[in-house]
């Protein structure tokens, strides 16, 4: 499992598929399940705190299940192998790099 959650996805053309995802070794967990808690309780966290936003799981520390507008974790994407007709990589690089 592969945590992309503060990766920014370019908008893409259909001749444009050639993409490669560098990530640091922190980003590496041991499942699904260990993957999205660490979207919601370490990566949104972070972010939350990087945007300045007031959310109650930043007050707190534990994820709400809130609704706002301002919520950076609505969206999980989960590819399961390389897309049809592309040249997608994932490189991990062998130390910490974000969160």
């Amino acid at each position: 499992m592969l945590d992309l959650h503060d990766f920014k996805m370019p908008k893409l053309k259909e001749e444009d598929c050639n993409r490669n995802f560098i990530a640091g070794a922190n980003k590496l967990v041991k499942d699904l399940n260990a993957g999205l808690d660490r979207v919601r309780f370490v990566a949104a966290q972070m972010n939350n705190i990087k945007y300045g936003s007031d959310l109650a799981c930043n007050i707190s520390g534990i994820c709400k299940e809130c609704r706002s507008d301002l919520r950076n974790c609505n969206i999980t994407s989960i590819i399961h192998k390389k897309p049809v007709d592309s040249d997608f990589h994932v490189i991990i690089i062998g130390e910490e790099l974000g969160f």
